[in-house]
């Protein structure tokens, strides 16, 4: 997983949806198609689903909710679901 540090660069979290924030060191298009913009695509399963590159240029498939325990917390545990078992929130 990415660092906390570069998670908070590229990501911002309101009220429980992550959008996409501009970041120097990305393409300008990319920045464009992302920047204030609720981000994640939705799995069969509900859940929501992210693609990134990260500044070394690797591609990234990550659960938005462990995207967002990340940016939080700095480390994952080795399992971690929705206390509400609510995939939208």
């Amino acid at each position: 997983m990415v660092p906390k540090t570069e998670l908070n660069e590229l990501f911002e979290c309101r009220d429980g949806i992550l959008y996409g924030k501009a970041v120097g060191w990305r393409r300008k298009e990319s920045n464009s198609r992302v920047c204030g913009k609720p981000i994640g695509t939705k799995m069969l399963g509900g859940h929501l689903h992210l693609n990134f590159t990260d500044k070394r240029g690797k591609k990234h498939r990550e659960l938005a909710h462990r995207v967002v325990y990340m940016m939080h917390c700095g480390e994952l545990p080795e399992m971690l679901d929705h206390i509400d078992m609510d995939p939208e929130r």
